[in-house]
């Protein structure tokens, strides 16, 4: 929604940066912001104006740019230096959106790995025509009541909120997301669990033989070597539900939410007894 409030409001030809393999709101050929360009699990970054790959470069017509500062489904982030790199490249007349849903995941990552996660406030502070989303969906668990916020030049955000519908954001919303902001313990339970399941888990799947691409987020994307949606319709049978990637481009990939020690326990033992009967077969 932030998003689209954003491009509503440019509302002409725009350019988006898809970062890894693509956006869960708009899977290859169903952008509404232009064609969708796939690009492989590599962390790299790939610019796009209308229907033409530019390479990192821009359109004098472009004035608006979106990059995912944490990829679903892959769960992978282009580096703070990657960014300011790309950054600088940028026409000044380009508005570009940061969209920083899983930042709080991200930032305890980089926080275990030692690196710098994202400069994205500094940009905004800088005056840079930089618009910094977050969304209080994730690390919060506020997913049901929809609430989130941006960050960016006064001036630009005063016409976004032009855009945004009447009650877009509920008392209920808001009060939710204000308990959230005092509830540090939560939440810091919350990123704690996320970081130790996430190693867990990748362990348990390699272990198995498959490849995972490490992640920045609470989710991590697996490549099987098969068909993705068969095996999610067989751990579906098991009572596991997960996310197969034909959609996004990856039909041999899934994508699976790191959950609490027991989800995982469960997802981990279904996992191994799914993958059995193919090799037994």
């Amino acid at each position: 929604m932030l998003v689209g409030i954003v491009v509503g409001a440019v509302n002409t030809p725009c350019a988006e940066i898809v970062p890894q393999l693509g956006l869960q709101d708009a899977p290859p050929g169903a952008s509404p912001l232009g064609k969708s360009v796939v690009s492989p699990v590599t962390g790299c970054i790939t610019a796009h104006v209308g229907d033409g790959l530019t390479g990192g470069t821009f359109r004098n017509d472009a004035v608006n740019c979106t990059c995912c500062a944490g990829d679903n489904p892959t769960g992978t982030v282009a580096g703070a230096e990657e960014l300011d790199r790309f950054l600088e490249k940028v026409p000044d007349h380009v508005i570009v959106i940061l969209d920083e849903a899983y930042s709080d995941f991200a930032e305890t990552f980089a926080a275990i790995r030692g690196v710098e996660y994202s400069h994205s406030l500094n940009y905004v502070h800088a005056g840079r025509k930089v618009v910094v989303l977050r969304t209080f969906s994730k690390a919060h668990g506020l997913a049901g009541v929809r609430v989130g916020y941006g960050i960016g030049p006064a001036e630009l955000m005063t016409y976004f909120a032009r855009m945004r519908t009447t009650f877009s954001v509920s008392v209920v919303a808001q009060a939710a997301a204000v308990a959230a902001l005092e509830d540090e313990a939560h939440t810091r339970k919350a990123l704690e669990n996320n970081a130790q399941q996430a190693q867990r888990l990748t362990e348990g799947i390699s272990d198995l033989g498959y490849r995972v691409v490490p992640t920045w987020a609470n989710f991590l994307y697996c490549e099987l070597g098969e068909d993705a949606a068969a095996v999610a319709k067989r751990l579906q049978a098991e009572g596991v539900i997960i996310r197969a990637l034909g959609p996004w481009g990856a039909p041999t990939a899934i994508r699976v939410t790191i959950g609490t020690p027991e989800q995982n326990d469960i997802f981990l033992k279904a996992f191994k007894r799914v993958t059995e009967k193919v090799t037994v077969r």
